[in-house]
Order: structure tokens, then C-alpha cells, then sequence
């Protein structure tokens, strides 16, 4: 799993910015920037971030996977 490649790719797909998606997912912008630069892969946050985006984890994996 890519995680910032899902991130980006479903960011474009909803013309939403990273700032736009951290107070959506109610995390704090480094802990999704840590997240997009590979330093930090929290379980509990990917699930907020899924459900900011409204995928499920599986969707989310399958983006980063393609």
C-alpha cells in the first residue's frame, strides 16, 4: 500500500486540498504530512482519513496499490 499515492490520488478525484482533508478528518496537518511522507502509518488515523474521503479501508488500499 502507497499511502501517499492514495492520498493524492483521491485528494485530485475531490478537488480537495491536504489542509481541506486534516480538519475534516479532525488530525492535525503534520500528523497527514508524517503520514504522506512514509514516517507514520496509524491505524486509527488512516480510518479517519477513509472516512473524510468516504471510501473504506479496502478502496483506500486499492488506490495506492494501481
Amino acid at each position: 500500500m502507497n499511502i501517499k499515492k492514495s492520498i493524492r490520488k483521491l485528494l485530485a478525484e475531490r478537488d480537495m486540498t491536504q489542509a481541506a482533508l486534516a480538519k475534516k478528518a479532525a488530525i492535525r496537518e503534520e500528523t497527514l504530512s508524517r503520514m504522506i511522507k512514509g514516517n507514520d502509518a496509524n491505524t486509527k488515523v488512516l480510518r479517519k482519513i477513509c472516512f473524510a474521503l468516504d471510501v473504506t479501508m479496502w478502496e483506500f488500499m486499492k488506490e495506492g496499490s494501481e
